[in-house]
């Protein structure tokens, strides 16, 4: 299994963020699912800059957090094993 816990239940905040999941061996590494309308200010004109994917990494790494970010359409496309290889790439 990998090392990482749901924490999006609002269990965990950086900032005004509360990733999905963050890395639960001590290592500052969070993994965020987005919504292709959620997170996509071309798609969604009410799209907040902390909520794209630029503006959170960039708000995550003022505090030494590396993101990943998995991306709606990307995960529908993929299979879990590619999935499961991105995550550990991002290590």
């Amino acid at each position: 299994s990998l090392p990482y816990r749901y924490v999006g239940n609002g269990k965990f905040w950086i900032e005004n963020i509360n990733p999905d999941f963050v890395n639960c061996n001590g290592e500052k590494v969070v993994i965020e699912v987005f919504g292709d309308y959620w997170h996509n200010p071309n798609k969604n004109k009410n799209c907040s800059y902390s909520r794209t994917e630029e503006g959170r990494k960039e708000i995550l790494a003022k505090y030494g957090w590396k993101c990943l970010i998995l991306w709606e359409s990307e995960i529908k496309r993929s299979t879990e094993e590619q999935i499961v290889q991105k995550i550990k790439d991002f290590n």
